[in-house]
């Protein structure tokens, strides 16, 4: 396992790519080529965030065989790696779905494949419209848009509730998923699936992950992932051979929850 996906200049290439790895060993090579990749403890250096997010995604696109999530679970707990130890414990839900549309009654009346070709090509005044879309195909169009910009993406992922299949979409996209307001939007949305935004979590800076740590509408998973992250980014954490930090000692508060 020495593929290094820094080397890698495609994106799709390096999410195919750590999709192959994530579903074949799970054992010790597997955490290192993990770290290698830029998922340490801390924070991902910036030379490392392209490969650290392609893994990212591949864990949530292209998630390993169920069998493999106690395996992996076990793995982060001898390494004390207790960010990861929240996230493999999750367990996978069918995720949130959109049964009212927020559409305004106009674009509804249009129909999916008409909407489809406008996001296309849609003026801004309709992008910030259609970014309410429940239909994944639409915000696909519309992602591809040569027109969408950065802040009309952002509305779509700060939707509450975020519908799955929408979250996806984004997730999909090499050009909107490397995009870092992106990122960082799905990672404190509380209504995202959890085990998604604990694994966009690990792509946090750590000004953001103390944000999150302290951010009371956020899920307990997420909350620990982000005090412990934080707390490592400063070297606040004892070395691998020292006792286990329990996860409660990171997260005051989730006694209460």
């Amino acid at each position: 396992m020495s593929i290094d996906l820094r080397h890698l200049g495609d994106a799709s290439l390096r999410l195919a790519t750590a999709a192959r790895i994530l579903n074949g060993d799970s054992g010790e090579a597997f955490f290192e080529w993990l770290e290698a990749q830029g998922l340490q403890m801390a924070a991902p250096p910036q030379l490392q965030r392209g490969s650290a997010l392609a893994v990212v995604r591949a864990l949530i696109l292209h998630p390993p065989p169920a069998a493999h999530w106690p395996v992996l679970l076990q793995g982060a707990r001898e390494r004390g790696r207790m960010d990861l130890v929240e996230l493999f414990r999750l367990p996978e839900e069918p995720g949130e779905a959109c049964s009212r549309p927020t559409l305004d009654r106009e674009l509804l009346e249009m129909g999916v494949g008409r909407r489809i070709a406008l996001a296309r090509l849609a003026p801004i005044n309709m992008m910030e419209r259609l970014v309410l879309d429940h239909e994944p195909r639409v915000i696909a169009a519309l992602l591809r848009s040569p027109r969408v910009r950065r802040q009309e993406v952002l509305r779509i992922t700060t939707r509450r509730r975020l519908p799955l299949a929408v979250a996806r979409e984004v997730l999909l996209s090499h050009r909107w998923s490397a995009e870092y307001p992106i990122v960082r939007s799905l990672a404190r949305n509380e209504t995202l699936l959890d085990r998604w935004g604990a694994a966009l979590t690990l792509l946090l800076t750590p000004k953001d992950l103390g944000e999150l740590a302290a951010d009371p509408k956020a899920s307990t998973a997420r909350r620990r992932i982000a005090r412990f992250r934080s707390l490592a980014s400063h070297g606040a954490l004892p070395e691998r051979d020292e006792p286990e930090i329990r996860v409660i000692e990171l997260d005051p508060t989730a006694a209460g929850d």
